[in-house]
């Protein structure tokens, strides 16, 4: 039978500054991910018109927007 490990498990064999580099990728990711979400909360509009805006495809921002990664298991390399 395979043997399974966690994310945390696989992170806890990286280095540590490779480890840091996730961190803040993980910060940066979950901010734009909130900002998108303020965004367009706040102003009434859709995710097309969001896209539209920003000049930017719009299954970029459906991807962020419905992004549902645990950031704070992306966080927590303990």
């Amino acid at each position: 039978m395979k043997e399974y490990t966690t994310l945390s498990e696989e992170l806890a064999k990286l280095s540590s500054e490779r480890q840091e580099k996730i961190k803040a990728r993980a910060s940066r990711l979950y901010l734009e991910e909130l900002t998108f979400k303020y965004l367009q909360e706040k102003l009434g509009v859709s995710e097309a018109e969001l896209a539209q805006y920003f000049n930017e495809p719009q299954r970029h921002i459906l991807r962020r927007s419905s992004r549902r990664v645990g950031h704070k298991g992306l966080i927590d390399l303990s």
